[in-house]
């Protein structure tokens, strides 16, 4: 399904993954969006792929997404190549069952974030692509809405604006200095922040937030979320994909506390992220879920995000880019000429 309005690119390195995600293209199908598939490999054919990720924005696409399984590099090579956000889909593996490709996606280096799905979650894929794509337009996003269950319908003009919520699950258990610089990052973007803490709120606030998530105009809701003191049920993460159309974005940390136990001990929550965590993931919908501890790419993907929409809050993303392939330069320039001495 190709058309010149089509505001979604759906890649995969090869023919064969196309099949295992034949959701994510009859879902779009079903919502009645357009979208374009490509077969680009980042491994044989990485220079076409890369030209193909950077006109993305030139060539009227909103969002990427990209699947790939093993060591899965087509959404990060992607990533890296344009400032839209990438929708990354780990494809099941036969030996690993996908961890292997989950992994390979999901823990991206600060200042390239993916948001990435469970594995073979091609439907949440599509779901929050199209969410990011059609965030302006009330159609769609009825559509959207009631494939959700959400009975509300939004009417009249959308206006959307540079607001992103973030949504913090348990306050003793994050980096305090690192999810202030994750605000003030998005903050310094052009981009307003509404946090909410829910550690002490019920069911009804939380909806009552997302009310006015909705009523500003939001792009992105961030929900910082304790790996090892996950909150069950109705305020988990799947609580919040389900009762809003707003992109949501998943943040899963640890703090050093969490890690400060024998080599047994922490083995075993290790065990439990890998065996339990990926394993949920599909039970928390269409959500876009970032690296452990990735804060800045949380702050950078919601961003990405606004950018869509926002020429000025892309641009500040293009120059923190910019800045951070400036900093490589210089060390590779330094280790030229110093060698690997100074970096011990």
């Amino acid at each position: 399904m190709k058309s010149i309005q089509s505001h979604i690119e759906i890649r995969t390195g090869s023919d064969s993954d196309i099949p295992r995600i034949k959701a994510a293209y009859q879902l779009l199908e079903h919502l009645g969006i357009p979208y374009t598939p490509r077969i680009l490999s980042a491994h044989r054919t990485p220079g076409v792929m890369a030209d193909e990720a950077s006109r993305l924005s030139e060539n009227g696409f909103r969002v990427c997404i990209a699947a790939a399984g093993g060591s899965a590099h087509l959404p990060g090579m992607t990533a890296s190549e344009t400032l839209l956000p990438v929708v990354g889909i780990p494809v099941q593996t036969s030996i690993m069952g996908g961890i292997d490709s989950v992994l390979s996606i999901i823990q991206m280096p600060e200042g390239i974030p993916v948001g990435t799905t469970g594995v073979g979650q091609s439907e949440h894929a599509a779901l929050l692509a199209a969410q990011i794509a059609y965030l302006g337009e009330n159609e769609i996003r009825n559509k959207i809405r009631a494939f959700l269950g959400i009975k509300s319908k939004l009417s009249g003009q959308i206006n959307i604006n540079p607001v992103i919520g973030v949504v913090k699950t348990n306050t003793a258990h994050f980096d305090p200095i690192k999810y202030q610089k994750m605000v003030s990052f998005l903050q310094k973007a052009g981009i307003e922040t509404i946090e909410y803490d829910v550690t002490s709120q019920t069911k009804d606030e939380a909806v009552h937030y997302l009310a006015e998530l909705e009523r500003k105009g939001a792009v992105a809701n961030i929900i910082v979320y304790s790996v090892y003191h996950r909150i069950d049920g109705e305020l988990s993460p799947g609580f919040w994909s389900s009762r809003t159309d707003i992109p949501n974005i998943v943040l899963p940390v640890v703090t050093d506390a969490d890690l400060a136990v024998d080599e047994i001990t922490r083995g075993m929550l290790h065990d439990r992220l890998i065996l339990e965590e990926f394993k949920i993931m599909p039970n928390w919908g269409a959500v876009a879920f970032m690296g452990i501890n990735r804060y800045q790419n949380a702050a950078l993907y919601g961003a990405q995000i606004a950018g869509v929409f926002f020429p000025s809050i892309s641009e500040n993303i293009n120059n923190y880019r910019s800045e951070i392939a400036s900093v490589v330069r210089e060390k590779d320039e330094r280790i030229k000429t110093d060698g690997i001495g100074p970096f011990f």
